[in-house]
């Protein structure tokens, strides 16, 4: 075979031109990719006939350039340009070009592959990686991508990113099926060109969620999420021919300004979802500003988890006790055991952040253990010089999951040599009913252990008076907001009237916490209460200044007839 039948037959396309761009030699696989019937028709011809006008230019150049100053500038590079076809279409073409001397003469051959169809797979790659299929917008990763081009570019400008959902999408979809939650989406993603006509990026991050990125006010942004949700409702039930004399979804989305609240792309995402979370928080249709010092709560609030381990582990958590009043003779008959979480600089985390964290976290557990064991050693000494005394120690819904919550109070009453009449574990109406059969088990095997059961907060959860005979509780605690303006409000004294009565008629003992005036002590001791907690008769404090106290009250407590 002849080197020309041999380039004939090669699977690229081949085209020779002298040193003035004049074709020399092309194969028959050339002629299919360029649509052309005979090699006659290009022989001699100028090659810039095959090329686009940009393209065209563009060689003219290269080619004098090459011969004045006798450089391959077209050379020794595999490129990817647009030609012409015969037709006058243009095709994508990959082209790599050879530099060749013969008889004293240079000559350029080319070598080339038709790419349209694989530039078409390209596309549509490119297409499923970064848009949304279903309603075109650009999807997380064109987000992202244009993020990290924000942040590399020294030049750039202050920006406000928002990111928002659409509300109620879970009714939508219940009531007019999955089609309808797709037509929502979709009258979203139009709404949003239209609301945000010059917004620099706009996109469906996720399900629901959206995001936008301009050079608005955060002012302009809230006005035009307000716009958004009456467009998205009405365009939505016109879609539906429903009427729209209400919203039947609105948007709930925050702002963020870069780059003064983010310096890379995964701080930005998470900022506006912070943004987006407190809005959501605050109801169907709000909107939140994230700015820095939110930003900061929330980074303290996430590192909680790993701060209550290395807690626990320098015991760092401290036990106070309230003093109980016995209404009675009173006199302190005990305390509630309460956890505090100390720093080393002396600040304090109130419990209302650490406890949920933990609990989140897994950590609650730990927590537990660690206070029923110390408040169990402080009982110990405390009862060891100044007579029996009964402490309550609050436990977390999470623990009494644990098959294993009995035995490991028991074990520490014994390990500890506390009498289980001393100790009362304080359960919280809310976790009451949704008690699991072993849950209940375990209550009654510490009851009849000798431990006492106390249902905390009675009156703030939605339990139902039958929990009182049905559950194992021998003592009961009003809540504060029980109380709170008792001595002023006659419908607040009823209601603890009776619920003082309702108690005691089914045998269980009243305690009332938040107690703050001598006024509310005494109509709560007229109502029958056995015990009060609270500022009036003394604050939560360390183990050594219970102690002082207990002295300060003067009381001799060899006699346990009171526990």
């Amino acid at each position: 075979m002849s080197q020309s039948g041999f380039l004939d037959n090669a699977y690229d396309g081949v085209v020779c031109i002298d040193k003035s761009s004049r074709i020399t030699f092309l194969n028959d696989t050339f002629l299919k990719i360029f649509g052309y019937g005979a090699k006659e028709e290009l022989l001699g011809q100028p090659v810039e006939i095959l090329m686009g006008e940009f393209h065209a230019r563009l060689h003219s150049r290269f080619v004098e350039q090459s011969q004045a100053e006798g450089k391959d500038y077209v050379a020794k590079s595999l490129r990817r340009l647009k030609a012409k076809r015969a037709d006058g279409t243009l095709i994508t073409i990959e082209i790599h070009v050879s530099r060749l001397t013969m008889g004293g003469e240079v000559y350029f051959a080319a070598f080339l592959r038709d790419m349209t169809e694989i530039e078409r797979q390209e596309e549509e790659l490119h297409q499923a990686l970064y848009y949304d299929p279903l309603t075109g917008l650009p999807n997380a990763n064109s987000i992202a991508r244009f993020l990290d081009n924000y942040f590399d570019d020294s030049d750039r400008v202050a920006v406000r990113m928002v990111v928002f959902a659409l509300d109620r999408m879970h009714a939508i979809n219940t009531t007019f099926g999955l089609k309808g939650g797709d037509t929502l989406l979709k009258t979203a993603a139009a709404a949003i060109g239209k609301i945000f006509p010059d917004c620099l990026m706009a996109g469906r991050i996720r399900g629901r969620h959206f995001v936008v990125i301009t050079e608005d006010s955060h002012e302009m942004i809230q006005s035009n999420m307000a716009l958004l949700s009456e467009y998205v409702s009405r365009a939505f039930a016109k879609t539906l021919d429903l009427p729209h004399s209400h919203l039947l979804s609105t948007v709930s989305g925050g702002s963020i300004e870069l780059p003064a609240l983010a310096n890379s792309t995964e701080q930005a995402l998470k900022a506006a979802e912070l943004a987006r979370e407190t809005a959501v928080s605050r109801g169907p249709g709000s909107f939140a500003i994230c700015r820095d010092e939110d930003l900061s709560r929330s980074h303290v609030k996430s590192a909680l988890p790993f701060r209550i381990s290395e807690a626990l582990e320098n015991q760092d958590f401290q036990v106070y006790i309230q003093p109980k009043q016995s209404l009675r003779h009173g006199l302190c008959v005990g305390g509630e055991c309460l956890i505090r979480w100390i720093h080393p600089d002396g600040s304090a985390t109130p419990p209302d952040d650490f406890i949920p964290a933990a609990e989140i976290a897994g950590l609650i557990s730990d927590i537990g253990s660690y206070v029923f064991r110390t408040a169990c050693r402080e009982i110990r000494r405390l009862s060891d010089h100044h007579g029996a005394l009964k402490f309550s120690v609050n436990t977390s819904p999470i623990e009494l999951q644990d098959p294993a919550f009995a035995d490991r109070i028991i074990a520490t009453l014994n390990e500890t040599g506390v009498a289980a009449n001393q100790v009362e574990l304080e359960i919280t109406e809310t976790a009451m009913t949704h008690f699991a059969e072993n849950q209940l088990a375990a209550l009654n095997r510490l009851r009849d252990h000798g431990l006492s059961i106390s249902l905390d907060d009675f009156g703030t959860g939605a339990s139902s008076l039958a929990n009182l005979v049905r559950l194992p509780i021998d003592r009961v605690k009003l809540d504060r907001s029980f109380v709170a303006n008792i001595e002023n409000n006659e419908s607040a004294y009823i209601l603890v009237k009776h619920a003082v009565e309702i108690a005691r008629d089914l045998g269980k003992e009243v305690t009332v916490e938040g107690v703050e005036s001598f006024e509310v002590r005494e109509l709560v001791r007229l109502l029958g209460a056995d015990e009060i907690q609270g500022f009036y008769y003394a604050k939560p404090k360390t183990p050594s200044a219970f102690e002082d106290f207990l002295f300060a009250e003067g009381r001799q407590r060899a006699d346990s007839s009171f526990v």
